[in-house]
């Protein structure tokens, strides 16, 4: 069990649920300071975590000591609408009760585009409804060609954002990647949670399909074009100990519709 930082900073688009947070940094004893002289960075909001982890990357990339400041406190559950989870997990952060549990960080490399993602990446037509079919092939095998409005490829801590948005799993750390497509043209959904990296294709299309990492839109894919989406590395972040867990789902390659 890890030593209760003391020095927090609180950052997110949602300034009440930062005051209430913030409040409660202050009622545990803890010390609100700027997050570059933070020991722990509550991050609210899928956006705002996943830039906290791409930071910690490009932090721990550029630097050779270990240094694990700040350790980021993630919330990105879309459920927990009047921040529940965090006011918990902060509470809990500063009373010591946390443990440290790693997330993949993954590399996403198009035609024109090389970008990590912490959250989530997914292949997605601009318009509604507006159907294209993609390839969805691993390594060593295709795993399915699907008419959809696209499709999302989710790490555990993202599988609670955009996937399940789209009925995908909620995934426990370690448990893999999600792959779910979106509004697929077909009355038996496919979902797969795979251990290691996806290629997805854009086989035909007549609209406007976008790259997204992280909420961002990136570039435009045209059909013939492919997203290599691999795990290149990982990031250790706080979990308060007796939170619950998503539930974790079927191993690789499964079927979960």
């Amino acid at each position: 069990m890890d030593q209760s930082p003391a020095r927090v900073a609180v950052v997110g688009a949602d300034a009440s649920l930062r005051s209430r947070v913030r409040q409660v940094v202050e009622d545990a004893g803890g010390c609100l300071v700027d997050r570059t002289e933070a020991d722990a960075l509550v991050a609210v909001g899928a956006e705002t975590v996943g830039e906290a982890i791409r930071a910690r990357v490009s932090q721990t990339a550029a630097s050779d000591a270990a240094d694990n400041r700040p350790i980021v406190v993630p919330v990105v559950d879309r459920n927990d609408t009047l921040g529940t989870a965090v006011l918990t997990a902060v509470e809990r952060l500063l009373a010591g009760e946390t443990c440290h549990v790693e997330h993949p960080v993954l590399s996403v490399d198009g035609k024109s585009v090389t970008a990590r993602a912490a959250l989530d990446v997914a292949v997605v037509t601009d318009e509604p409804a507006q159907i294209a079919e993609y390839a969805i092939e691993r390594p060593d095998s295709r795993l399915t060609s699907v008419r959809a409005d696209g499709v999302v490829v989710a790490t555990p801590l993202g599988s609670r954002g955009y996937a399940a948005a789209v009925d995908g799993p909620r995934l426990d750390a370690g448990a893999g990647l999600a792959v779910v497509p979106i509004a697929p043209f077909s009355t038996r959904k496919p979902v797969w949670v795979v251990d290691g990296g996806v290629t997805v294709g854009l086989e035909r299309g007549d609209g406007a399909v976008a790259l997204v990492v992280d909420g961002t839109r990136h570039v435009s894919v045209k059909p013939g074009e492919t997203v290599d989406i691999e795990i290149a590395g990982r990031i250790a972040v706080a979990s308060p100990v007796g939170s619950n867990p998503p539930a974790h789902t079927d191993r690789k390659g499964s079927n979960n519709s």
